[in-house]
């Protein structure tokens, strides 16, 4: 750890989205206007559903409950990727770095996303690997867990998922430490599984 500090060049700081002052002014209309503040912020994004209400919170131990915009709905893939390709398909999407700093990363746009996102994709474990998942997943309700590591495909099959809009349930499982990947950490894999009562998986045959 080192105290020297690396100022922030000129030219970067002029084309800031958000500088001191434009960040402290949104922190205070935050904190003294939160539902409008939020309210706001979300018509960033689109909508399929539009919501009509911000928040709904009960911090009581016998009826614990917090839900954001919990009466509209909307999707991941069209947010995060579909309304960029028309305008911005060449624009880099994803930047990925690899563990170790002598591996090369890559840049992805966003319609080589897009196509990695495909049903008809041809990458490992994107199309192919989720369509063979999702051939065994017959009711909608049923939940399918993405098992891959910090790696693009990841990615490429979350959005996969989300196009198809008939899953109730996805659940992204986390942590990848060698207590939970092998060995007798496997239990602790198969615990995370049951909890979501996942009926298939995308996972790896290999670990990074």
């Amino acid at each position: 750890m080192t105290d020297e500090l690396y100022p922030v060049p000129a030219e970067w700081a002029e084309k800031a989205i958000v500088n001191a002052e434009r960040y402290a002014a949104k922190y205070r209309e935050s904190v003294e206007d939160p539902d409008g503040f939020w309210r706001r912020e979300a018509q960033r994004i689109d909508w399929i559903k539009p919501f009509t209400t911000v928040k709904e919170t009960s911090f009581h131990e016998d009826d614990f409950n917090i839900r954001w915009f919990g009466d509209g709905s909307l999707n991941l893939s069209a947010n995060c990727l579909d309304r960029h390709l028309a305008e911005r398909g060449s624009a880099t999407a994803i930047i990925w770095e690899a563990d170790d700093p002598n591996d090369r990363g890559m840049t992805i746009s966003y319609r080589e996303h897009d196509r990695r996102a495909l049903a008809g994709s041809r990458q490992p474990a994107d199309g192919v690997l989720v369509r063979k998942a999702v051939a065994f997943m017959h009711r909608p309700t049923h939940t399918l867990t993405n098992n891959l590591p910090m790696i693009t495909h990841r990615l490429s099959s979350t959005v996969f998922i989300h196009r198809l809009r008939r899953f109730h349930k996805i659940c992204v499982i986390g942590g990848y430490s060698p207590h939970v990947v092998g060995g007798s950490g496997a239990g602790v894999w198969n615990d995370r599984e049951r909890d979501v009562q996942a009926r298939r998986g995308i996972d790896r045959s290999a670990h990074w």
